[in-house]
């Protein structure tokens, strides 16, 4: 078995169901000692896995969704996971860029996007649902009788 100790940032988005949640529930503290950010847009995950994880370890920045970190309160009874993240998290995304290794790192969602073959895609709702509209890129006019300079 390989051993990723120095592994710090784990970006599995968009990667469907190529893991188990059984290879996270059985993860030993030897296993990825030092993952510090794991990032998991895209997939269909058992939250309560990540969770599980998160108290387990928790200095491990997990994201599973646009703007969204896993963060929970303790309280007598357990703990009280939150569905939201009222924090700052363009704070923490720069704070990642510091580090040697994060400067492609992205929780936020993007405002903008372009796409060659649609033209401009501008967001139109909340983060949580990702429609976008497209909208034709609007074509410039150019005169070979304009003399301004």
């Amino acid at each position: 078995m390989i051993r990723l100790v120095h592994l710090v940032h784990l970006n599995l988005s968009r990667l469907g169901d190529c893991y188990k949640n059984e290879d996270w529930n059985n993860l030993d503290d030897d296993d990825l000692p030092n993952l510090f950010f794991l990032k998991l847009h895209g997939n269909q995950v058992n939250i309560e896995t990540f969770q599980s994880l998160n108290v387990k370890r928790p200095k491990l920045l997990i994201s599973t969704k646009w703007n969204y970190l896993i963060n929970w309160t303790e309280t007598d009874n357990g703990y009280i996971f939150h569905d939201t993240f009222d924090g700052d998290i363009r704070a923490i995304e720069n704070d990642l860029h510091q580090i040697d290794g994060f400067c492609d790192v992205r929780i936020t969602s993007p405002s903008f996007i372009y796409n060659r073959r649609h033209g401009s895609v501008a967001r139109t709702s909340s983060f949580r649902s990702y429609p976008f509209a497209f909208k034709e890129k609007e074509p410039f006019e150019i005169s070979i009788h304009d003399h301004s300079v």
